[in-house]
C-alpha cells in the first residue's frame, strides 16, 4: 500500500480497467473490485499466449478511453509470455499518463527482472491482484475524501503580536500557564494559589464544594501521586487535604468543584518530522478506557474541527441526544482553534494536555491543563 501511495498519482474516481493474460486471476480481481466499490467496466483478456505486442495493442486501446481512471495489469509467466518486453511496453504506454497503473506479477523469482524494470520507472508492482485492487481502493478513498474536505484557509489572528512570556524548559507552573491562557483566551477555571494563613478566606471566596491539588509542574499525574482532592464539602475536609498536600508539594491550588457537564480531552503534541498532532475526545479519569478520541495534524479551521468532533461519541452527545438540548459548540471550537494557534506560534511547546475541560450549556472551563516545553529551545 505504501508503494502505491508513494509511486502512483491521485485517484479521484473509481473506474478501473483490468488487462490480464490469465482468466482466473482476472476474475478474482473483478470480484475484489466489486467488494471494495471499484467499477470494472472492462476486463481485457489477451489470452495466455499473448506476446508483448498484443499487450501493447491492448494498452493503446485502453488509453484511448480517457474516462478511465486506474489500470491494473495482471501478468502470469506462461510459455509464450515475454515478461521483460511486456513490462517495457507498460512503461512506454503508461509512465507519463498521470493515472494510477499497478502491475500484478505472479510467479515469484521468475518475475524479478520484469519487476526491476517497473520499479526503476516508478510503477507499483503488487504480487497478488486482489491486494492490488484493495490498495487501489484505499488510494481512491483517500483522494476522494480529500476532495470532499473544505480546503484551508486557516483563520488569521493577532496573538503572535502579543507579549511573549519566557517559557522555561520542562513542565510549566500554573502561573506560567495563566499568562499564556490570558494571551490566547483559554478559559481557565478560577484558580488560586493557597497560602496557609489565607486558607479560610479562600474557602469562603471559592465556596463548597471545592478542589485542592498540587501545581501541574510538581505532579504530572496527580491521581497516582495522591495530589488531587475532589468534592471537598467542609472546612475540616479542606484542612486535612491541605495538610496532606503540603507535606509533599510546595504549591497547592484551590478551585471550585464543577459538578456537572461534559468532560472534554484535548491534546497537542509534536513528533519529529510531522506537524503538531491534535487529539480530541472524551475526558476525565477514564479517557484511556473510553478510547473515544480522534486525531488530525495542524493547522485546523472551524469546519475541520466540527468534523473531528462529529467522529467522537462526545461530539454526538453535544449535538443533543435522548431529548437533551444541543450544546453551543462555539466556545469549544474557539478553544480548540486558540489552543492550536498557541502551539503553531510557539514551536518550543512540546506538548499540551487538557483533561478535562468541562462543557455546559452556558460555559466552558478548563479544569486541568499541563504544558511541556522542549529542553532544546528557549523563548
Amino acid at each position: 500500500m505504501l508503494e502505491i501511495f508513494s509511486l502512483e498519482p491521485p485517484l479521484t474516481d473509481n473506474d478501473l480497467v483490468i488487462v490480464t493474460n490469465a482468466g482466473g486471476p482476472g476474475i478474482l480481481a473483478v470480484d475484489k473490485a466489486d467488494e471494495v466499490d471499484l467499477k470494472v467496466e472492462r476486463l481485457t483478456d489477451v489470452l495466455g499466449d499473448a506476446l508483448a505486442e498484443q499487450f501493447n495493442t491492448a494498452f493503446q486501446q485502453m488509453i484511448k478511453d480517457k474516462l478511465k481512471d486506474a489500470f491494473l495489469i495482471i501478468l502470469t509467466p506462461q510459455t509464450m509470455t515475454q515478461l521483460e518486453l511486456t513490462c517495457q511496453a507498460v512503461v512506454k504506454q503508461f509512465k507519463h499518463l498521470k493515472k494510477p497503473v499497478v502491475v500484478s506479477l505472479l510467479g515469484g523469482e521468475i518475475t524479478a527482472k520484469a519487476k526491476e524494470i517497473l520499479r526503476k520507472n516508478r510503477i507499483a508492482t503488487i504480487d497478488f491482484p486482489q491486494k492490488a485492487v484493495a490498495y487501489l481502493s484505499i488510494l481512491f478513498q483517500y483522494w476522494h475524501n480529500r476532495t470532499q474536505q473544505t480546503a484551508y484557509p486557516v483563520r488569521q489572528n493577532s496573538f503572535i503580536k502579543a507579549s511573549r512570556p519566557r517559557l522555561e524548559p520542562g513542565q510549566q507552573t500554573w502561573q506560567q500557564i495563566k499568562k499564556l491562557a490570558k494571551i490566547y483566551h483559554l478559559p481557565l477555571v478560577t484558580t488560586e494559589i493557597v497560602k496557609e494563613k489565607f486558607l479560610l478566606q479562600l474557602i469562603k471566596q471559592v465556596g463548597f464544594p471545592l478542589v485542592l491539588k498540587a501545581d501541574p509542574a510538581e505532579a504530572l499525574h496527580r491521581t497516582e501521586k495522591k495530589a488531587l482532592f475532589l468534592n471537598l464539602k467542609s472546612t475540616t475536609a479542606v484542612q486535612q487535604a491541605f495538610n496532606q498536600l503540603k507535606s509533599q508539594f510546595k504549591t497547592i491550588l484551590i478551585q471550585p468543584q464543577i459538578s456537572s457537564g461534559h468532560e472534554l480531552f484535548l491534546g497537542l503534541k509534536r513528533h519529529p518530522g510531522f506537524p503538531p498532532l491534535l487529539t480530541i475526545g472524551s475526558g476525565g479519569i477514564y479517557t484511556e478506557i473510553y478510547q473515544d478520541i480522534t486525531h488530525t495534524f495542524l493547522p485546523v479551521n472551524k469546519t475541520s474541527v466540527l468534523k473531528l468532533l462529529a467522529q467522537t461519541k462526545l461530539g454526538q452527545i453535544l449535538q443533543g441526544v435522548r431529548g437533551l438540548p444541543p450544546v453551543d459548540l462555539k466556545p469549544v471550537i474557539k478553544l480548540i482553534l486558540n489552543l492550536s494557534q498557541l502551539v503553531l506560534d510557539r514551536p518550543q511547546i512540546q506538548e499540551i494536555d487538557i483533561n478535562p475541560a468541562i462543557i455546559n450549556q452556558t460555559c466552558l472551563d478548563i479544569v486541568d491543563i499541563k504544558i511541556t516545553i522542549s529542553p532544546l529551545t528557549l523563548a
